[in-house]
């Protein structure tokens, strides 16, 4: 399983400068694994040397190969020329992160660093498939479940009334003290396994290992999707099969269910892994649809971010892969004192902690090395704030405890925001 490409063209020219040049693999028609594709041919100088073979996507380099592999085959066939026998190139590329139909392109680099562009390979992205066509795709659907049982039967209806049919529904018991397992028994057809108290990333990756759909969705117990959710996922898939996964839009509601003001969202197009460190734009899961295979190459959720382990996720999934973003809405999400969002230190420390984790990927371009400062200092001022809100209500509410921790993280994350807690002495930030 995993990602795929398959190559639909390799063309090769002989221009001025070059004897001659050829691409052995990849060929015409082959499907591959995007993460390791071979290329492997051989380019010969007509007066100077070729050292290496540079691999170009819209114009620019993303990798160079040495032209040094023994061809015995060329040597005997060009006689003449004395580097012929050492002309040839072999190197692994990944195109993972390429557009979802790419073209790569070849050149040759002389000697004198002159550049001779040679050849053409065209292809396009695919996943694959773990069941032939003709069957219908499973869908499996799993709702975690840790004290939020009075809201369970909502979230499982959400996913029974959904216009695509093929699903299948597992509630994982995260050892609640609760009804979740009784609750989840009244409906026929929906499994519940109970695990060991792991936390929400714990019982989302038990829950991955315990279904066997093609395509994965995670919903909370206090969230609702709405009833083309699934298969607006599905069709958005379906029409971009480079995609690892997909994410709409969502609507806030209160803990009755009633709609409240929502936030506008936007569909992002273009740099959607700079975007998700800055904005976090996939948002929480429900919002998602996820082909499984997806999580041979990133793993799962990591327990070690407790809250933003979604963020990790998705941008583990968006770093790698693409992550296709539309406008149709998909999800209800629910706000109420329980939410681990509304734990603003708790929420400030973990969503620094998933983006730090993605600094040594963030080093290859200046676009990137921005787009990770802008985050930490964007995830430094959103919790930042809220924090110095939660910390005036502990306040007001005599739990200086409690406000005594909430400043400790407000001041080794976001000590510039200090002078803005109550009671605080005002004094000049530092410039």
């Amino acid at each position: 399983m995993g990602a795929l490409v398959e190559f639909t063209e390799v063309s090769v020219s002989t221009p001025e400068l070059l004897h001659g040049a050829f691409v052995d693999e990849p060929k015409a028609g082959a499907t591959l694994d995007a993460h390791a594709v071979d290329l492997l041919g051989w380019a010969l100088g007509e007066s100077a040397r070729v050292v290496a073979v540079e691999f170009l996507i819209d114009g620019r380099v993303f990798w160079r190969a040495a032209v040094r592999a023994e061809r015995p085959d060329l040597a005997e066939a060009f006689p003449d020329y004395p580097d012929a026998g050492r002309a040839g190139f072999r190197t692994t590329i990944n195109l993972i992160g390429t557009p979802p139909e790419f073209e790569v392109e070849l050149a040759a680099v002389l000697k004198s660093q002159r550049r001779v562009p040679f050849g053409t390979v065209r292809g396009r992205h695919l996943w694959r498939r773990d069941h032939a066509g003709d069957f219908a795709e499973l869908v499996s659907v799993v709702i975690p479940c840790f004290g939020q049982s009075h809201y369970l039967s909502e979230a499982i209806e959400s996913v029974l009334a959904q216009t695509y049919p093929h699903l299948e529904i597992l509630v994982v018991d995260d050892s609640s003290s609760d009804n979740a397992s009784e609750i989840a028994g009244r409906y026929p057809g929906v499994r519940c396994l109970r695990c060991d108290n792991s936390g929400m990333a714990g019982a989302r990756n038990f829950g991955i290992r315990s279904t066997s759909g093609d395509f994965l969705v995670f919903l909370d117990a206090d969230d609702r999707l709405l009833p083309g959710a699934i298969e607006a996922g599905l069709r958005e898939l379906r029409e971009h099969p480079e995609a690892a996964a997909v994410s709409g839009h969502f609507r806030r509601i209160a803990q009755d269910g009633s709609p409240i003001e929502t936030f506008e969202q936007p569909v992002v197009r273009r740099d959607h892994y700079a975007r998700l460190l800055t904005d976090n734009w996939a948002g929480f899961p429900a919002r998602s649809v996820y082909r499984r295979a997806v999580f041979e190459h990133v793993g799962g959720f990591d327990p070690e971010l407790d809250a933003t382990a979604d963020f990790g996720l998705n941008l583990e999934i968006a770093r790698q892969f693409p992550y296709w973003s539309h406008g149709e809405l998909v999800a209800e999400h629910r706000t109420h004192g329980g939410n681990s969002s509304g734990d603003a230190a708790r929420m400030l420390a973990q969503s620094l902690a998933a983006v730090r984790r993605q600094r040594p990927h963030t080093r290859e371009t200046p676009e990137l090395k921005q787009a990770y400062r802008t985050a930490r200092k964007f995830w430094k001022q959103y919790y930042g704030e809220l924090l110095v809100a939660q910390i005036g209500k502990s306040l007001r509410d005599g739990e200086r405890g409690r406000a005594l921790h909430e400043t400790a993280t407000l001041a080794r994350y976001s000590p510039r925001l200090l002078p803005r807690v109550p009671g605080a002495k005002q004094r000049p930030l530092p410039s």
